[in-house]
């Protein structure tokens, strides 16, 4: 996890032509596994944050459960807690500006704020996991 982190903003500065679009691939890459592995699917499903979807995929963990159970699990203190609970609607937000941006050439201004700002969300998280 360590190399994807320092990938993305070595990725960023390298001057290549597509290195913002990279980065912004590789941010959601460092979430994705950084919440997938405090909050792996099948304990999610186990857990009271899980709610069967209607639909093709019933079973498909949601990124609101994922985060739910992941401070649930990980953080004792609820202040730490619910303030980590609290930028779940923010992470949401994020990972759809990663989204869209992901398949598309953004302008590297554009694609710095979304990096900043989610490097902020991951080092909030680490800090308070202490890892």
């Amino acid at each position: 996890m360590g190399k994807l982190a320092r990938s993305v903003w070595e990725t960023f500065y390298s001057g290549v032509e597509d290195a913002p679009r990279s980065s912004l691939e590789h941010m959601r890459q460092l979430l994705d596994l950084l919440f997938r592995k405090l909050a792996p699917d099948d304990e999610v499903r186990q857990s009271k944050f899980f709610k069967t979807k209607s639909g093709e995929k019933p079973q498909q963990v949601h990124r609101g459960e994922r985060l739910s159970y992941a401070a649930s699990k990980h953080v004792a203190d609820q202040s730490m807690r619910d303030l980590l609970l609290g930028q779940a609607r923010q992470i949401s937000v994020l990972y759809k500006k990663l989204n869209k941006l992901h398949g598309t050439d953004p302008p590297r201004k554009v694609a710095e704020e979304i990096l900043t700002e989610a490097q902020a969300v991951l080092e909030q998280w680490v800090r308070v996991l202490g890892l």
